[in-house]
């Protein structure tokens, strides 16, 4: 799978139907910017997060 910087990644399963979700999970990731790889620290994920996820929080939950 390739993503929109270029780089890429294997994905593998043991069916097509587990591949398929499995891509279908990381575009699904990718289109909302809450992409994480194998690189990721949690500071960074936890600032896309903070500026994707949480705007959807109910006001008791933030």
């Amino acid at each position: 799978m390739t993503f929109p910087d270029g780089s890429y990644k294997d994905i593998y399963g043991r069916s097509v139907p587990e591949v398929k979700a499995k891509v279908k999970a990381i575009q699904r990731e990718a289109d909302t910017g809450v992409l994480v790889d194998d690189h990721t620290t949690v500071g960074e994920w936890t600032a896309k997060w903070r500026d994707t996820d949480k705007a959807n929080l109910r006001a008791l939950t933030k």
